[in-house]
């Protein structure tokens, strides 16, 4: 078994308890906050940048990127995502989809490409499959 295997399992395993299944599905500000900075560093841009194109204050892109933080309001999340050119997704989904998730985590899932570099990307991949200019 390798140590990815091993670790979904261990993870999977310890859902089985229900305060585990709590404080994981609590997780999803760490998770946000280490996304928000792996955007913003992927920009190359400082936290004030960030802040000036959101239209936030510098202490409150701060606060976001702190794995501590956990008052994300929807309404920010989607200025964020507007400002760094990504989509959002909020939804509910089984634990099953969390763990998958979260066991295939990678540096490009943290900081998504933005839709300009995420469209040329779609329209590569087009033309070599299909053979087909776009």
């Amino acid at each position: 078994m390798t140590s990815h295997n091993h670790g979904w399992q261990q993870l999977w395993e310890n859902l089985s308890d229900l305060e585990n299944r709590e404080e994981l599905a609590t997780e999803i500000a760490t998770t946000l906050a280490v996304q928000i900075k792996s955007l913003r560093e992927a920009k190359e841009w400082t936290q004030a940048e960030l802040a000036r194109r959101a239209e936030k204050e510098q202490l409150t892109i701060s606060q976001l990127e702190d794995p501590n933080y956990g008052r994300y309001s929807l309404t920010t999340l989607k200025k964020l995502a507007n400002t760094f050119d990504v989509a959002l997704i909020v939804r509910f989904v089984p634990f099953s989809e969390l763990v998958d998730w979260l066991a295939n985590l990678t540096p490009d899932k943290l900081a998504p490409a933005s839709y300009p570099e995420d469209q040329a990307h779609y329209r590569a991949l087009m033309e070599r499959t299909f053979d087909v200019s776009i």
